[in-house]
């Protein structure tokens, strides 16, 4: 899913979602993914192999808010599951949970 930052309708989007969004954290501390029983390190905002590279004026994830060399929130919509590559709403991986809770 590509999103035009620039549009108006988009700009209005990304204003209302902020307000329900904790703005005072950097991002998700958790940096791996279990995917299929297997473990992978998470793609941080802003990197390369980021998805969706085109980051708000704050340097934030528009999806979840997440600054720029930080991990997504886990479900973000823009974040890439490190098994397969497509985007985590669209990922097939079975079993996908953050590391730090396995096993809880």
């Amino acid at each position: 899913m590509v999103t035009n930052p620039s549009c108006p309708v988009m700009t209005t989007l990304l204003a209302l979602k902020a307000q329900f969004v904790n703005l005072s954290s950097d991002g998700c501390t958790v940096g791996e993914l279990i995917c299929n029983g297997e473990v992978y390190d998470r793609v941080k905002v802003g990197d390369e192999a980021d998805i969706y590279t085109q980051l708000t004026e704050n340097g934030r994830c528009p999806g979840c808010f997440a600054r720029a060399g930080f991990f997504h929130h886990f479900g973000c919509e823009f974040e890439r599951c490190p098994a397969c590559g497509n985007t985590m709403n669209e990922c097939d991986c079975e079993d996908v949970e953050p590391q730090a809770v396995k096993g809880e």
